[in-house]
């Protein structure tokens, strides 16, 4: 069971940086683009991991703090969620 989570989770953030580097793709097409609000919600979902890469790999979001602040803090719950089920 515990197997499982750290593989969905590592889906889940590949996932998100996916969803990360579309968004820089179609914004250097000048197209159609993901909300903000949409990027924050899947980060803040247990996306840390995934938005924290995207962010550096892709130079993406790096002049709004909130996106780097919000990946971080994904990241330290993710970490304590992981230290907690482990330790049982």
């Amino acid at each position: 069971m515990n197997h499982f989570l750290l593989i969905a989770l590592g889906l889940w953030n590949f996932i998100v940086f996916l969803n990360y580097g579309y968004d820089k793709r179609q914004a250097k097409l000048q197209a159609w683009r993901l909300s903000e609000k949409h990027l924050l919600t899947i980060t803040l979902l247990f996306g840390g991991i995934g938005a924290f890469f995207a962010i550096q790999f892709f130079r993406h979001k790096t002049q709004k703090s909130i996106f780097l602040a919000s990946s971080l803090f994904s990241i330290l719950i993710t970490v304590v969620l992981i230290g907690v089920i482990y330790s049982k």
